[in-house]
């Protein structure tokens, strides 16, 4: 009774201090738990509150302080341990939490809330084996409870997926964990669908497709209830490891008749009627009973029957490009006769006529037409396009008078494109045709007039489309007004539909060629990037805002990836913990290798090492603050300076299809984006040992690096804008240049102190070993002290003239009116409100050149004070 009154008393003292944190009022809470440590001064958990309001206010080193005083206590009581449990996961301290908890469990060995707490701390850790030890010590507290001991398992499985050693994994491993299981089944202790799963885990990775398949239809099997038709897909799965073709195909086919519309099902049959056919298989009863489609004949037919069936309001897909998908399995074979199954041409014209008003019938489309030749592709377009009413008698525009006709017409044009037909038009053409795209565009917004501001306008594609043609237009011209004119209506087509992400990628990649960064960012930020698609997305700006000089958004941009990525692994952690609560073992898999993409992602190690570059670059401007920026990073130059990146070990998560472009791979897409991710390793790896340079004690930078530098300034400085044949253009080029020179020479500074710090008490001793001398002739000062001056001026030299031509990049120092300049020919964008995008766009653009002059300037400003600090 009396203990029961102490819980109570110090349950009532602690919650206004819960109160005040919930609150996120850490000064009261602070206030409160000195209240509560005033009546009962050893309260733990009154303390470890503190510490944690202490955190939250940013004063780590006295919650540190307390946080250690109680961790060498070794609390037991559960609220103590869970506010340092908290307190560590916001220090990401998970060691510590692991700590905590093994000290309690010493302490209190029969303590199942204790018990369980530490297993989830080791989980987080991601051991394996000290999850599987403690998991089998709750298990022998409650023999009966069946999670703790499937925790056992799975901890053994993720010990055999995470071993280099395959032997020790097959060997060891997996048997010990599929006799554990083994163990239950044969007591009949399996009581839960995903205690079977777990079973079907192991026997799969053993590969024991045929004991895999027994438990699926065995007894086991009823409990594999949570998902419509798993044990039949399940079998036909395990049918297909067992290479056992005949059975695979008739569970193919029962599970087409179920949901006819389900591609992945219509592959595999395929695949597997194909195999069938291959091996001259004949059931033994003369086919009477026999379920199985074993010859192409019958497959197509099969095909037939489930079109016939489908064949009401509403129109499946899958039927119809099944056939396609037959022809083109037999034709990658190309051992078997191909009878009854329809021309690939036909078949073509025949699916347009059904889907080709719906938005997927593109993708579809372009997957077979290689099945066809060149003339039969031509002739295939033509036959759209004959079914098409495009243009009135008089040689004017006639506009879709619906929906369905006007996507008729989309799709017939992506098609187009992504055969080559507009590869081979004109310039004039070209541009013709994206005028028309733009007036078909404008006119289909009528359709779209009740969508909700979330939805994607219908005719928004006609508006990519047209600016992808006027992009080629400058490719082929170099002449900007196309560039700009594309600008222009993609940013009238983003103000329409807010939500086409479309637009504004391509607004950024078309705003990067013209060199300005500026009004890139604002459209980055209208994307909403969150989450992972800092990871997949993140390229798409992170490439431009050093190039371009637009160093406070870089650093901007590269702290919200990296808390991204630091907050990561919090949380995939405490997903695992729910799928281990919950018993959803196969998400277990998932997440830790969602984990491990995200930590050894490609942009996650770029964002680092280039924050870091950012920071050295911005942050010092003498010897001393960088010595203290080294220090704050933790870089040891004795571990090659730089932080760890695994090289062997990065994924490449970016999405390289974010922007549409119906255009045919006409070369190896895999092939260009490993060689892409190849390149940004390579230069990642430059990155990173530029880092770990600038921390060693080399030799002088020789003479001759200002030499070069004021070389290549020389060479690259220029005009804003450059004049050809009496037309004005924006030299988007030297932006570039001057913003890389002035980076080179940033890291030159840093290099060049560090040889200061070498030289300067060596100076100093020589100095006074001169002056003791009196009467006696001193000695030639070396030369290494007045080459270094000589280097020194040099840099100044080149700073102030790189200042100079960088300033002159400021187009309101100019008195460079961009606006004004006429850029845009075209008689299409003669309209009020095209005429004021396009003065925005360019004020726009003359706002980033001026942003990129100023923080060029400063860097250089900050780099001239760096050189003067290093007098000997």
């Amino acid at each position: 009774m009396a203990s029961g009154s102490h819980v109570d008393v110090n349950e009532r003292r602690l919650r206004p201090i819960y109160d005040c944190l919930d609150n996120g009022n850490n000064k009261k809470a602070i206030q409160e738990a000195e209240k509560a440590l005033k009546k009962h001064k050893d309260f733990q958990c009154a303390k470890v509150l503190k510490a944690l309001a202490l955190l939250r206010l940013g004063r780590h080193d006295e919650s540190s302080v307390i946080l250690d005083e109680i961790h060498s206590q070794h609390p037991t009581d559960e609220a103590t341990l869970q506010a340092m449990a908290i307190c560590y996961r916001e220090v990401y301290k998970l060691e510590a939490i692991a700590d905590l908890y093994e000290n309690a469990r010493k302490n209190c060995p029969d303590n199942e809330d204790i018990l369980s707490a530490l297993f989830m701390a080791y989980v987080r850790l991601g051991d394996y084996k000290k999850q599987q030890q403690t998991a089998m010590l709750l298990h022998r507290l409650q023999p009966n409870k069946n999670p703790c001991y499937f925790w056992a398992v799975m901890s053994i499985v993720m010990q055999s997926q995470s071993s280099d050693d395959e032997k020790l994994a097959k060997g060891m491993f997996l048997p010990l964990a599929e006799r554990m299981v083994k163990k239950y089944v044969d007591e009949k202790k399996i009581n839960a669908e995903e205690e079977v799963q777990m079973y079907l885990i192991i026997l799969n990775l053993m590969g024991k497709w045929k004991e895999a398949y027994e438990v699926v239809t065995g007894p086991l099997g009823e409990k594999l209830t949570s998902e419509t038709f798993y044990k039949e897909r399940k079998a036909a799965e395990l049918f297909s490891k067992m290479n056992n073709w005949p059975e695979a195909n008739a569970k193919f086919k029962f599970l087409l008749k179920e949901n006819p519309d389900h591609w992945q099902y219509w592959k595999d049959y395929i695949s597997s009627c194909i195999k069938i056919a291959k091996s001259n298989w004949q059931p033994q009863d003369d086919g009477n009973n026999c379920e199985t489609d074993y010859t192409i004949d019958m497959a197509s037919l099969f095909m037939d029957q489930t079109i016939s069936v489908c064949s009401g309001d509403r129109l499946l897909r899958g039927p119809y490009l099944a056939q396609l998908e037959l022809i083109k399995a037999l034709r990658e074979t190309g051992d078997l006769s191909v009878k009854n199954l329809g021309s690939p041409l036909t078949l073509l014209q025949d699916y347009f006529k059904l889907f080709g008003d719906k938005n997927c019938c593109y993708e579809d489309m372009k997957l077979f037409t290689n099945l066809i030749s060149k003339p039969q592709q031509k002739d295939l377009i033509d036959s759209f396009t004959k079914t098409l009413e495009l243009h009135n008698s008089d040689g004017s525009i006639f506009f879709a008078p619906d929906v369905k006709a006007m996507q008729r017409h989309l799709t017939v044009m992506q098609l187009a494109r992504y055969l080559g037909i507009q590869d081979s038009m004109s310039v004039e053409e070209k541009i013709s045709l994206a005028r028309e795209c733009i007036q078909r565009y404008q006119h289909g917004l009528e359709f779209g007039k009740d969508l909700l501001i979330t939805d994607i306008q219908l005719s928004d594609n006609f508006m990519l489309m047209a600016a992808h043609l006027l992009e080629e237009a400058w490719e082929e011209t170099e002449s900007q007004q196309h560039l700009v004119e594309a600008i222009v209506h993609l940013q009238k087509g983003s103000k329409n539909c807010p939500a086409n992400f479309q637009f504004k990628v391509m607004l950024i990649h078309l705003f990067s060629v013209l060199g300005a960064y500026g009004p890139c960012q604002q459209l980055y930020d209208s994307l909403e990037v969150k989450h992972i698609m800092n990871d997949t997305l993140g390229y798409i700006i992170s490439n431009h805002m050093v190039r371009l000089g637009h160093f406070a958004a870089a650093g901007a941009n590269y702290g919200s990836m990296l808390k991204f990525f630091a907050v990561n692994h919090k949380e995939t952690a405490e997903y695992l913990i729910a799928a281990y609560k919950y018993g959803s073992f196969n998400k277990i898999f998932e997440f830790v290798r969602f984990r491990e993409k995200l930590q050894n992602s490609l942009q996650y190690a770029c964002a680092k090492v280039e924050s870091m570059l950012l920071d050295l670059m911005l942050e010092t401007s003498h010897h001393q603050s960088v010595e203290q920026m080294v220090t704050h990073m933790e870089i040891d130059p004795s571990e090659d300076g730089a932080p760890a990146v695994e090289f062997g070990k990065l994924c490449d998560n970016r999405d390289l299809r974010i922007l549409e472009a119906w255009e045919k791979e006409t070369y190896d897409t895999k092939a260009a984006s490993d060689f892409s991710f190849q390149e940004e390793k390579a230069w990642l790896r430059i990155r990173k040992d530029l880092e770990g340079s600038e921390n060693e004690k080399q030799e002088s930078p020789s003479q001759k690096v200002p030499e070069i530098l004021a070389g290549l300034l020389v060479k690259y400085k220029g005009s804003l804008l450059f004049e050809t044949d009496g037309k004005k253009s924006i030299n988007a080029a030297v932006i570039e240049n001057l913003s890389l020179l002035a980076e080179t020479m940033s890291h030159s500074a840093i290099l060049t102190g560090v040889c200061h710090r070498i030289l300067k008490p060596l100076k100093t001793s020589w100095n006074k070993r001169c002056r003791k001398m009196k009467a006696e002739t001193p000695p030639p000062q070396p030369a290494v002290f007045s080459n270094f001056t000589k280097l020194i001026a040099s840099f100044d030299a080149c700073a102030k003239d790189m200042h100079v031509a960088t300033r002159d990049l400021d187009p309101v120092l100019l008195s460079i009116d961009l606006s004004s300049l006429s850029l845009d020919e075209s008689e299409e964008s003669d309209s009020l409100q095209d005429a004021m995008i396009q003065t925005d766009v360019l004020k726009n653009i003359e706002s980033s050149y001026q942003t990129t002059s100023r923080e060029v300037c400063e860097l250089i400003h900050n780099k001239l004070q760096y050189f003067n600090s290093l007098k000997l």
